[in-house]
């Protein structure tokens, strides 16, 4: 029998006048249970529209080169940019936030 895994569930306001709509944080506390995670399910928070990533998905894009010091150790910032409201993307630090690599969505299987 497999051990069902947990999904992580993050919400983000809306935000006006940036060149970012969403906005959330993948910090150390939660990089050291993602072994205990199936996926993450980041919502938006004023419509309720989720967007789901597996932790296998996810892994590949939290690299060192992508952790920003925003606070204690640091986290991994995933946004939805104004211009482009439908996709996630993971910050890339000195790059243009059009060319910040985006992270593929699929809901993950709470049983995977």
């Amino acid at each position: 029998m497999r051990r069902r895994k947990l999904l992580y569930k993050t919400e983000s306001k809306r935000y006006q006048s940036q060149r970012f709509i969403y906005w959330w944080d993948i910090g150390a506390a939660l990089w050291k249970e993602l072994r205990l995670i199936g996926g993450v399910i980041f919502t938006e928070k004023d419509t309720n529209r989720l967007h789901g990533v597996s932790i296998e998905e996810l892994k590949k894009w939290l690299t060192p080169g992508r952790l920003l010091n925003a606070g204690p150790g640091g986290a991994w910032r995933i946004k939805i940019l104004a211009d482009d409201p439908n996709t996630l993307r993971i910050e890339e630090p000195g790059k243009n936030p059009q060319d910040w690599k985006v992270i593929p969505e699929r809901f993950p299987d709470e049983n995977s």
